[in-house]
C-alpha cells in the first residue's frame, strides 16, 4: 500500500479541526446505519446496502437498500441540512420515514418548516398519508390535499400528527373516503359527506384486470414506478 493510499497517513495529514468534523460525520453515518438496522429489523452494512442497491431486478429489497443509502448520505454529508433540522434526537424518525415511506429529503424538510413540525410529527404525517392510501385505492394523497381536507374537519397537519388515528376516523366520518367507482378513493375536499354512504358498483370493462391477473398487473406497474422514482 502506497503512503497516499494508507488511511492512517491520510488521517494524519488532516488538520485537527477538519479531523474532528470528519470523525463526527463518520459517527453520524454509523448511527444512521444502526437506525436502518433497527427499522428493517436486520443487521446491515454499507457494503451490503451498496450490493443490494445494484441488483438488476426491481424488488422491495433493492428499494429499501436505495432508500437506506439516501439516509446515510443525507445524514453523513458535510453540513447536513437534515442533522441541522432534526437534531441527533430526530435522526431515527427521519431514517424510519425515508426507509419505510420513501420520503425525500427536500420534501421532508419543507414539511417540517412549513408546518413547524418536529421530526417525530413529520414522520407521523407520512404514516397517516400511507394509512389513507391503505384505506382507499393505494395512492398516497399530496400533502396540500391532506392539508385542505384536514382543515375542513377542523384539524391541522400538526393536530393530525399528534392524533393520526383520530384524524383518520374523522376523515372517514366526514365522507372523505368515497366508493363511487367501485373502489374507495380519497377525494379532497368533499363537500357532500353523504356520498360516503353510496356503494356504486363498477361496470364491467374488458380492459379492467381482475383477480390474480389484476394483482400481478398492479405489482408489475407499481414496482417499476417505485424504482424509477428512486433512481
Amino acid at each position: 500500500m502506497t503512503p497516499e493510499n494508507d488511511p492512517s497517513q491520510i488521517v494524519a495529514g488532516i488538520p485537527n479541526a477538519e479531523l474532528e468534523q470528519f470523525l463526527a460525520r463518520k459517527e453520524l453515518a454509523v448511527t444512521a446505519t444502526g437506525y436502518i438496522s433497527d427499522v428493517l429489523e436486520v443487521d446491515v452494512t454499507v457494503g451490503a446496502l451498496l450490493t443490494l442497491s445494484q441488483d438488476i431486478e426491481p424488488s422491495d429489497v433493492r428499494l429499501a437498500a436505495k432508500r437506506a443509502l439516501r439516509c446515510i448520505e443525507a445524514i453523513g454529508r458535510e453540513g447536513s441540512p437534515v442533522v441541522r433540522a432534526v437534531g441527533e434526537a430526530g435522526l431515527y424518525d427521519y431514517v424510519e420515514c425515508v426507509v419505510t415511506y420513501g420520503a425525500s429529503e427536500k420534501r421532508y424538510l419543507e414539511l417540517m418548516e412549513e408546518e413547524r413540525l418536529t421530526a417525530e410529527e413529520t414522520t407521523a404525517i407520512y404514516a397517516l398519508r400511507q394509512s389513507i392510501a391503505e384505506e382507499t385505492d393505494g395512492n398516497t394523497p399530496a400533502f396540500p390535499a391532506m392539508r385542505r381536507a384536514l382543515a375542513e374537519i377542523g384539524m391541522s397537519l400538526k393536530d393530525a400528527a399528534d392524533d393520526p388515528d383520530g384524524a383518520l376516523a374523522k376523515l372517514e366520518e366526514s365522507g372523505y373516503f368515497l366508493n363511487y367507482v367501485g373502489g374507495r378513493t380519497f377525494d379532497h375536499p368533499v363537500f357532500s359527506p353523504g356520498l360516503a354512504a353510496l356503494r356504486v358498483p363498477l361496470g364491467r370493462n374488458i380492459d379492467t384486470p381482475r383477480g390474480n391477473e389484476a394483482e400481478q398487473y398492479v405489482r408489475t406497474v407499481t414496482e417499476g414506478m417505485r424504482d424509477e422514482a428512486e433512481e
